[in-house]
């Protein structure tokens, strides 16, 4: 009887274990670090944080900024269906990052990755039993935290989180207020058919932000600073480089370009 007993404990533990309460992303103060590898064995540490709520298009979102207050974009998250959506400051419309209601087998696609979700897991992460979602061993959801790339803001750039934590942030009327969604940043022409010359589209046409021109593997080619929209190339001579456009301490593009000759 006793043997029983024990048994018909030990399978309600692990049914509890994976049907524990859901655990939310998106928290006033939250703050994420995050590992930023620049090349050439170069590195840094980046923290964001999840501020204060902000209207965009009639929806409610809460700002998401680094520590030095320049602003990323906007998250919310839906905690009925489990979803957590993102809106970079430079796009048009939100992005699903996050989606904890996902199955095994059901595919998942944030507009960087489209894959089908391989296993869920129960694991202890920064203070808590979280549900972890594995894609392949590389590309991870864990709940209450975003991918674990670089969390909620879907930014590539980043190679994995060190920490989260909570803190204190006071939010009042004057840092409330309504976010419009900005252009979408184009470069043209992309592939560049010849041209020595590539030009930026959805930024005003004084404004100035510093580039950097990458190789596939990683290698800095060339870095600068715009001039009247404009980035000569006629010095590279790889076929196919990544270019990021950078505001501030803020990535606003980073995608490849195609150089023909």
């Amino acid at each position: 009887m006793k043997t029983t007993i024990y048994f018909l404990l030990f399978i309600l533990l692990i049914n509890k274990s994976f049907s524990q309460d859901y655990i939310p992303t998106i928290k006033t103060g939250r703050i994420w670090e995050v590992f930023y590898p620049h090349g050439l064995g170069n590195s840094s540490i980046d923290k964001y944080q999840i501020r204060c709520d902000t209207t965009i298009n009639n929806t409610t979102y809460k700002k998401v900024s680094y520590l030095n207050n320049v602003y990323i974009g906007a998250v919310r998250e839906d905690i009925d269906n489990k979803k957590v959506y993102f809106f970079r400051k430079d796009a048009t419309q939100e992005r699903l990052v996050a989606d904890y209601s996902l199955a095994v087998g059901e595919l998942f696609y944030d507009g960087l990755i489209a894959k089908d979700l391989d296993s869920i897991k129960v694991q202890y992460i920064h203070g808590a039993n979280r549900r972890v979602f594995y894609f392949d061993p590389l590309t991870i959801l864990i709940e209450g935290e975003g991918s674990n790339f670089s969390g909620i803001i879907n930014n590539r750039n980043y190679v994995s989180i060190n920490n989260l934590t909570d803190n204190v942030y006071t939010c009042d009327i004057s840092s409330t207020k309504s976010e419009e969604p900005k252009p979408s940043i184009n470069i043209f022409p992309n592939p560049t058919t010849y041209s020595d010359f590539i030009y930026i589209n959805g930024l005003p046409i004084n404004k100035e932000v510093n580039y950097q021109i990458y190789s596939l593997t990683g290698q800095m080619l060339k870095e600068g600073l715009t001039k009247n929209l404009c980035i000569e190339i006629k010095d590279i001579s790889e076929q196919s480089v990544m270019l990021k456009l950078i505001e501030g301490n803020s990535s606003i593009y980073n995608k490849i370009l195609l150089i023909n000759r």
